[in-house]
């Protein structure tokens, strides 16, 4: 080897090299690789240097490759949209919310199709669930005022975020698609799981944006008070 290559010295400078560029990158993905690259050159230092091989290094270095590997491995799988399943739908309401954190969320959900109107609120009572209406439409019903939302939007994400009853009856109406999160499970999810409970946080964000913009076609109900209606 030492014909070929300038000593086994080189592996050391090589790692060096991956170490560094790999803290340059934000990217996890290449950070991981290049570690990876690092831990192989370091134990393949210690195996041609020594005259006998630094058999405890090169565990070192294994168990470093190992990690980072299982590490990339499973970042892989999270971005990885076609393991979501059947919910494709689902996913493209969620913004800015990796594949692996939407199954997750889905581990704790479950998919419905209204047949017949179903309540899924009820002004005055503290729902239970938290849903998402991923198409079709729902009623909204407000004191003498009803109008229909349609999907995709979240149903009783003011509830979910306050603790406080719903303001509005809603009902899911026939050929709408959804899913329904019990609140105390959701709860414990997105305190679990940062990453998830920002993308989920911003989709709500989202969603409450656009019915405090669709409000003003309804002139008996202020932009504020519709947002809260559901």
């Amino acid at each position: 080897m030492a014909d070929i290559l300038p000593g086994p010295v080189i592996f050391v400078y090589l790692a060096m090299l991956a170490y560094t560029a790999g803290l340059l990158f934000r990217d996890q993905f290449f950070l991981r690789i290049l570690v990876m690259v690092g831990a192989s050159c370091d134990a393949i230092y210690y195996y041609f240097y020594p005259a006998t091989p630094l058999w405890d290094a090169m565990l070192g270095s294994t168990l470093i490759f190992s990690a980072t590997l299982f590490g990339l491995v499973r970042l892989l799988i999270d971005q990885t949209p076609r393991l979501i399943g059947t919910h494709h739908d689902a996913f493209k309401c969620f913004h800015a919310m990796m594949p692996g954190d939407f199954r997750r969320l889905m581990r704790f959900g479950e998919r419905h199709r209204a047949e017949h109107p179903v309540q899924l609120t009820e002004a005055g009572r503290i729902p239970p669930h938290l849903w998402l209406i991923v198409s079709g439409k729902v009623m909204v019903t407000k004191g003498s005022s009803s109008f229909e939302i349609a999907g995709p939007t979240f149903i009783g994400e003011i509830a979910f975020m306050t603790g406080e009853p719903a303001s509005a009856t809603v009902e899911a109406l026939p050929g709408a698609h959804y899913v329904t999160w019990r609140t105390g499970d959701l709860r414990r999810l997105l305190e679990k799981h940062e990453r998830l409970a920002t993308a989920f946080s911003a989709t709500m964000a989202r969603d409450m944006a656009k019915k405090v913009a669709a409000s003003a076609q309804h002139n008996d109900m202020t932009p504020s008070e519709e947002a809260m209606a559901v």
